[in-house]
């Protein structure tokens, strides 16, 4: 196998990187008018460089699109209310009880701000990046990890401004096997049955896909770099 073009290889994670800060875009906060209007001119598969082929991914992006005319009541500004509601629910008062951080999902006691937020702290300390708030916004929350994975894609180089190594495919898959592939099966789940609008619902699916599917290309890349020329 030959070796992996570098070029090649900055270019592909450029555009996996923007997937997942899309993704992280959708996590962390509400729906405004220009961004729902992007989503409904979909489909929402158009919207990623990588698109899982499973069943599942498929299935969440039919609920997504087909969403739309279910909530349409031909007026914008009602149908961004009944979204937010639901965002607040999920991701705010927790009131469906969704798991939106890691450390929610792996504690024995299901409580926030755990042992796994502070291991995630630490991989953002190695890359030389820090949540913006953690006491409004958990380091382990899923919109923060993430954009974590978006920073981990476009370092290609080492940062020399704050002396933050370049991540390799390895680092990147490492850190999604230790964090956010152990909790979101249980996320997506539990968004699919208790998310009120067929978005949400939608998104915690394609999000797990998508990750397995951004895994498998790592892992492809991986050995593509390491195979003898």
């Amino acid at each position: 196998m030959a070796e992996v073009n570098r070029e090649e290889e900055a270019t592909l994670r450029a555009a996996l990187a923007e997937d997942a800060l899309l993704l992280a875009r959708l996590h962390g906060r509400e729906l405004d008018a220009q961004v729902l209007r992007e989503l409904r001119a979909g489909p929402f598969e158009t919207l990623f460089a990588l698109l899982p082929e499973d069943e599942a991914a498929k299935q969440a992006c039919h609920v997504i699109d087909a969403g739309w005319e279910v909530l349409d009541e031909g007026d914008e500004q009602k149908l961004l209310d009944h979204l937010a509601a639901d965002y607040a629910a999920t991701y705010l008062t927790h009131r469906l009880r969704v798991p939106v951080t890691e450390s929610v999902c792996l504690d024995e006691d299901n409580l926030e701000r755990q042992q796994p937020m502070m291991e995630v702290r630490a991989w953002y300390r190695r890359f030389g990046v820090a949540a913006r708030n953690w006491r409004k916004q958990a380091d382990d929350h899923i919109a923060l990890q993430l954009a974590f994975i978006a920073h981990l894609l476009r370092a290609t180089q080492p940062d020399a401004e704050n002396g933050a190594p370049a991540a390799s495919p390895e680092d990147i898959t490492a850190f999604m096997d230790a964090h956010i592939l152990k909790w979101i099966d249980e996320f997506a789940a539990a968004a699919a049955s208790r998310c009120g609008t067929p978005f949400y619902a939608g998104l915690g699916m394609f999000t797990r896909c998508w990750l397995r599917a951004l895994r498998e290309v790592l892992t492809r890349l991986r050995a593509q770099m390491n195979a003898p020329a």
